[in-house]
């Protein structure tokens, strides 16, 4: 008997802790903070794989969505998905499993390469901003009259969100051998 699900469940609990951890270390912005979770989010689909990748992100959504302090600032409520933020919080889940997909293929098992994971966590990413910015720009509608001009003032937080790709690449590639 295997205990290979237990254990990817428990990562996927931890990954969910993790996210949670990362959405409380913010840089505020206005109006949407600078926050970690989405490091943590590619990490869990680039180590996890899509399906305990993507369970992880889902768990942290649920918890949020039903009250649970676990969103930036220590806030929660199904009402953040129908702010600014909502969009990137869908996002989140489609990230890692986007990304897991890439990296380790629909098991989660497949062996993944730098060259691999880079361009994962890059797809990962461009998932993200394809399903938060428009989301954004429609709540925002009233400052932003087009999806570019959303685009220039989201510029910051996507090359900070580069930098958290290049850490989660890093970091996976070193941490995989230990999940083998």
């Amino acid at each position: 008997m295997t205990h290979k699900p237990l254990f990817r469940l428990v990562l996927s609990a931890l990954f969910a802790a993790l996210i949670v951890a990362g959405s409380y270390l913010a840089i505020p912005f206005v109006p949407v903070p600078l926050v970690l979770a989405n490091f943590f989010t590619l990490l869990a689909g680039l180590l996890l794989g899509p399906l305990y990748g993507g369970l992880s992100v889902l768990l942290y959504l649920v918890l949020g969505a039903i009250g649970l302090p676990v969103f930036s600032g220590g806030s929660g409520g199904f009402a953040h998905f129908m702010g600014p933020t909502g969009g990137f919080l869908v996002g989140y889940l489609a990230s890692a499993v986007v990304a897991g997909f890439a990296a380790r293929g629909a098991n989660g098992e497949g062996k993944a390469g730098f060259a691999r994971l880079t361009l994962a966590g890059l797809l990962g990413l461009i998932v993200l901003y394809a399903i938060g910015l428009p989301w954004f720009q429609a709540v925002l509608s009233a400052k932003f009259t087009s999806l570019r001009a959303a685009a220039v003032f989201m510029s910051p937080y996507f090359l900070g969100d580069l930098v958290k790709v290049a850490a989660a690449v890093i970091l996976s590639r070193s941490l995989l051998p230990l999940l083998r």
